[in-house]
């Protein structure tokens, strides 16, 4: 008998799953699931604690129906817990930005019909000290800012209402001086932001960094040089156009490993996994080749 585990986040986006629901619920019914079992919840941390109960083979595909934070929390409890299970996406989130990078259509019907078809890819995994991340791990003002967006907010105006925030933060940032150690360097630096990235997408930019790929078995990551505000303003812009990664202002490389701690001891900055809060800095991430399967088109 196939199982299937449907997890949707009632709170994701614009809350307007739910009005799919029975069509998704008999795409995966028509496609040989006879037991299909519904989580809604509006509170991510539930979610590992409900897949916690399960064995790991209690079911054959898990789908994730929200954000990319919705789609770590599931990733996250099926790597902890060891279970054999494919997983499928229905982005349902305000940026989707993974499943964007794996041309998941945003459509919700269609994307449960790519579940339906049965095709997967196994994709890389990063863990930021102890949390698993599918997308991306950033510390610095840009990376913070899904903590402070107004919900309503987001539900209305979508992706730009982070660059909306992210204007607006950027007027009193303070640079962050960090040691960034890989395999054969130490840099350290005085930095806006830095990042460590699985896909080619974040925050809703497009192909932020074109070469990136879940399934290459590297991370690219990058720092971008403190500077002043005018430089930053410009800098931003040279993002929106995909032109940062040859400024002298950014830091670029490809790797499995990266240290980045603080300069200064006793200094604390703010971290995101995946859209949703991360550990304190010191933090060591690590790539994780090939961790998951993924239904894809």
């Amino acid at each position: 008998m196939k199982r299937l585990k449907l997890i949707y986040n009632d709170h994701a986006g614009n809350r307007t799953f739910k009005n799919s629901l029975n069509t998704c619920f008999k795409i995966f019914s028509d496609a040989g699931f006879e037991d299909i079992s519904i989580l809604r919840t509006e509170d991510i941390p539930s979610i590992g604690e409900h897949l916690k109960q399960f064995e790991p083979d209690a079911f054959d595909t898990i789908v994730a129906a929200g954000g990319d934070g919705t789609l770590n929390a599931v990733v996250s409890a099926i790597l902890e817990n060891k279970m054999e299970t494919k997983i499928g996406i229905i982005p349902a989130g305000t940026s989707n930005d993974f499943a964007k990078h794996l041309q998941i259509d945003k459509n919700f019907v269609k994307a449960a019909e790519i579940i339906a078809n049965g095709n997967t890819i196994k994709v890389d995994v990063g863990k930021a000290n102890d949390k698993y991340f599918i997308n991306v791990f950033g510390a610095g003002v840009i990376t913070n800012i899904p903590h402070h967006v107004d919900p309503s907010l987001k539900h209305t105006l979508g992706p730009l209402a982070y660059y909306l925030k992210g204007l607006e933060k950027l007027q009193d940032y303070t640079p962050m001086p960090v040691r960034i150690t890989t395999s054969d360097s130490v840099i350290e630096e005085d930095v806006f932001f830095f990042l460590v990235l699985n896909s080619s997408r974040v925050g809703g930019f497009d192909n932020f960094v074109e070469s990136a790929s879940i399934k290459d078995h590297l991370f690219d990551a990058m720092a971008v040089k403190a500077g002043n505000f005018a430089d930053i303003v410009m800098l931003i812009l040279k993002f929106l156009r995909g032109e940062h990664i040859k400024d002298d202002r950014v830091l670029y490389f490809r790797e499995k490993y990266v240290l980045v701690e603080p300069q200064r001891k006793g200094d604390i900055f703010e971290t995101n996994v995946d859209g949703e809060n991360g550990p304190d800095l010191p933090v060591e991430v690590k790539l994780y080749e090939g961790a998951i399967e993924v239904y894809v088109g």
